[in-house]
């Protein structure tokens, strides 16, 4: 890091310092975990539990764990109950802001402008990074300069986090960050596919114990919509997907479905959740018969085949039987212990054979609706519970991509920029960009540089593509640029318009 970088980060030192900053000057044995188990710049995402049990293996080693988290994240101004650090060479991890000390304006651009995009928490701090997060969560989902990918990533680790501390014993404050985890999810996926397409991508690459809650929790408050339920009953609707497995313990919390084997310790354990989800939260909201009934009956059946009772059709409450439909769409296309997920078409197939035995036919008809666009690539079953455009196919002339073959394409591809309105460069301004794939259509390809949407541009594409003789040079208008991570740089999908 220069000597500017360095300035900066002794700005944090007009602060009361503690322990683990002294520890972090002295030069003691330190280490970044990375707690997601992805490697690289941009491993940022890190889960509550796994934060405490490097902890305590740091306690008992003797060992200074720091976790990555991006400086984007950090709201300025904000009085922070967490030292911030930044990684300096030899020098190791050097505190840069410490507790109770806001971040400026000045302190993140002096980062910014020396290409620090990431800086650390001390792991024994990493519990109140997270609540802060939390608390945080609807303003930095609205912040478009965070990568559409780090705010999915963020929004499936609260979840993580809620969920799990549900499972060790459900309070009226857990139902009170479960209402605001609602608020965030329904204001940010139902009008908009961008954010439900990053949670798609995310999910498809990471485990998430936290994702089959807010993708029932979607789908259920999709459904509703469809079936015009009382606009009241919406957001009781949506919470009883966040809390309907609020009887799982932690040894079941990832366990889709009922274990076949008897012998297997998790079947009790799992045909006992539904009862145990209904009496934790007959005990937190005794008045809301609709989050309890959705707890409790959601794995029953219309032809009494069910659990834990056994129940009639008739006897199961509607918002039971909505979460039912979704519970088992999204078990099915989401991938498991020993088993890959569906692709959205074979769920909906296996759904509709249990329509009118054990699933409610009128909801599985809505959910045939509502899911049934004809799938893509990378969009098994859809973060929030919908059929989601893939990656390179969103924008304007999406449609055509989709009818048209995409093959891969893992090579370097020349984009000369700076071109007139009759798609003439003007200038010496050309770069080389990582290519993904190339349909008929157009291309997608990771660049360093952003470009604008509708900015027309030169591809000169190999001759594995336009057959013998030199490379071909082919115009193509900018339909979408996403920041995908520090370290990958943009995301560009171009449609093709002429040679």
């Amino acid at each position: 890091m220069t000597a500017a970088a360095e300035d900066s980060a002794s700005l944090g030192t007009t602060g009361g310092q503690d322990d683990s900053a002294g520890a972090a000057v002295s030069g003691g044995t330190a280490a970044a975990v990375d707690l997601a188990g992805r490697g690289g710049p941009d491993a940022v995402s890190t889960s509550a539990s796994a934060a405490e049990a490097v902890s305590d293996s740091r306690d008992l080693l003797g060992i200074k764990a720091y976790v990555p988290v991006l400086l984007d994240v950090i709201r300025t101004t904000d009085r922070l109950a967490f030292d911030i650090y930044v990684k300096q060479g030899e020098r190791g991890f050097v505190p840069f802001r410490f507790r109770n000390t806001p971040l400026q304006d000045r302190d993140r651009q002096q980062l910014l402008v020396q290409g620090v995009h990431q800086v650390y928490v001390d792991v024994r701090h990493h519990p109140n990074y997270c609540q802060y997060v939390e608390g945080q969560l609807d303003a930095i989902i609205s912040d478009a300069s965070i990568d559409i990918q780090e705010r999915a990533r963020l929004l499936y680790q609260v979840s993580d986090r809620l969920v799990e501390e549900i499972a060790a014993g459900l309070t009226v404050e857990h139902l009170k960050r479960a209402r605001q985890l609602v608020r965030v999810l329904a204001s940010h996926t139902l009008h908009s596919r961008t954010l439900p397409e990053a949670m798609a991508r995310v999910v498809a690459r990471e485990q998430h114990v936290g994702a089959h809650a807010l993708h029932v929790c979607s789908g259920m408050l999709r459904i509703g919509l469809s079936m015009k339920l009382a606009v009241s009953e919406l957001a009781d609707l949506a919470l009883a997907g966040i809390l309907h497995d609020a009887g799982k313990s932690m040894d079941v919390l990832t366990c889709w479905e009922l274990p076949k084997s008897t012998a297997d310790p998790r079947h009790h354990a799992y045909r006992e959740h539904p009862t145990l989800g209904a009496q934790a939260l007959q005990m937190v909201c005794a008045k809301s018969s609709g989050l309890i009934a959705v707890a409790g009956q959601h794995h029953e059946a219309l032809d009494r085949s069910g659990f834990p009772t056994g129940l009639p059709g008739e006897s199961i409450h509607l918002w039971a039987r909505i979460c039912a439909v979704v519970d088992a769409y999204d078990c099915l296309t989401q991938a498991g212990p020993n088993r890959k997920p569906l692709e959205p078409g074979e769920a909906l197939g296996r759904i509709e054979a249990d329509s009118g035995s054990k699933l409610d036919p009128e909801i599985v008809g809505h959910l045939k609706r509502l899911y049934a666009a004809p799938a893509t690539r990378g969009a098994t079953g859809g973060a929030a519970g919908e059929v989601l455009l893939d990656i390179g196919q969103s924008g304007p002339g999406g449609a055509e991509r989709r009818q048209s073959p995409r093959y891969p394409f893992h090579v370097a591809v020349i984009v000369r920029r700076g071109l007139d309105r009759q798609g003439r460069p003007v200038g010496r301004s050309s770069i080389v960009v990582q290519a993904l794939d190339v349909s008929r259509t157009g291309i997608h390809f990771i660049s360093r540089q952003p470009f604008g949407v509708g900015e027309v541009i030169l591809v000169d594409l190999p001759t594995q593509i336009g057959g013998k003789g030199p490379a071909q040079q082919v115009r193509a208008k900018i339909v979408r640029c996403l920041r995908w991570n520090v370290a990958a740089g943009y995301d560009i999908g171009a449609t093709f318009i002429g040679k």
